[in-house]
């Protein structure tokens, strides 16, 4: 298993590779992301990476737990050192923070720092979160490792279908059908604020700009009910809600003229990565969102904040932001490949080699 394999760094050999995901379900996006993919590329690349069997744990192994670090997880890590594996951690949400309205988030944020100090290592998805975890424990190796791509792109024949679809759909919009936007990700919840608040948030400004041109908003999400709480009885526009699921979500988010990703300021959500708007950027939709830290690199490619006049320039005219989108679907695709992902966690599974020590 050598360095030199596709997307990683020269130098010699790495370490088996274990990992446990927080959840074993393919839609839980940070398993999905900083497990499941990770792991594909890295076995394509020719590294020794796998989901983790705790019987076959080996001296000399990585153990990779990913957003998982309850007290079943911190026994694990403790035997694992005792038969001379190196445990790790990745983390891609900062459940060190506890809203002062939510006490109850304190035993979670106790048992992540009781991990952290059984650890040797924590990655983590931005860099918001390293100066978080460095703060925590300072001198513990850390790396920053971006969250797998996962386009989920249909095969051509589904493709073709939906450029006809689109097609049809600007026709429509001629007779009045109006812009169509949607938002997708987790439905999230009030503590920490995250999810399907901060689109509840952007609301007024939704039907401002309706009462000035047609607009049509589809949730795309986990959770009907949430969708029904904070989005269907408060809007005024047409809403309309959608499962997400990895199999047909590429084809729903096609379907629109753009994408809205409101998102709160806070602690927790400081530390968010990327991953929806590059997704968006990904399959060529216009984006409009809040200027996260992680977002501020895709700057040149969607517009950051001031949601209503970039929607009203878009209801005015959708190919507004045709040019920036393009480019930046150009950048995601030549930068977000699966060698991005074998070369970081490749670099950082180095560090943990017995030849490194």
């Amino acid at each position: 298993m050598s360095l030199r394999a596709r997307g990683a760094p020269a130098g010699g050999p790495l370490p088996r590779v274990a990992f446990i995901p927080v959840k074993d379900d393919w839609n839980a996006a940070s398993a999905r992301l900083r497990v499941f993919l990770p792991i594909a590329h890295l076995r394509a690349a020719g590294v020794d990476a796998r989901r983790c069997d705790a019987a076959a744990v080996a001296p000399g192994d990585v153990v990779v737990f990913s957003k998982c670090y309850g007290p079943e997880q911190q026994a694990l890590a403790r035997d694992f050192r005792r038969r001379g594996a190196r445990p790790l951690l990745d983390l891609c949400d900062n459940h060190f923070w506890v809203p002062d309205d939510a006490p109850q988030l304190q035993e979670r944020a106790d048992a992540l720092r009781r991990m952290v100090e059984l650890v040797d290592g924590v990655s983590v998805a931005s860099e918001a979160l390293r100066e978080v975890v460095a703060r925590e424990r300072p001198g513990l190796p850390l790396a920053v490792i971006d969250d797998a791509l996962d386009p989920m792109e249909p095969p051509w024949r589904e493709r073709l279908r939906q450029w006809l679809r689109k097609r049809e759909r600007r026709g429509l919009r001629l007779h009045g059908r109006g812009l169509r936007l949607c938002w997708f990700g987790h439905h999230g919840d009030v503590a920490p604020p995250f999810g399907l608040i901060d689109l509840e948030r952007l609301l007024p400004t939704l039907a401002e700009v309706h009462a000035e041109a047609p607009l049509q908003l589809t949730v795309i999400t986990g959770s009907k009910k949430r969708f029904e709480e904070r989005i269907a009885a408060r809007a005024r526009l047409p809403v309309q809600f959608r499962q997400w699921r990895r199999e047909t979500f590429r084809r729903l988010l096609v379907q629109h003229d753009a994408c809205v990703l409101p998102i709160g300021d806070n602690p927790f959500t400081r530390c968010k990565t990327a991953n929806r708007p590059l997704l968006a950027l990904h399959a060529g939709i216009p984006v409009v969102a809040d200027p996260l830290p992680s977002y501020q690199p895709l700057a040149p490619y969607l517009r950051l904040g001031e949601f209503g006049a970039a929607l009203r320039e878009l209801a005015r005219d959708p190919a507004a932001l045709r040019e920036a989108t393009r480019a930046g679907q150009a950048w995601v695709r030549a930068e977000w490949t699966p060698r991005r992902v074998v070369a970081q966690w490749s670099s950082w599974l180095a560090r943990f080699a017995p030849a490194a020590e």
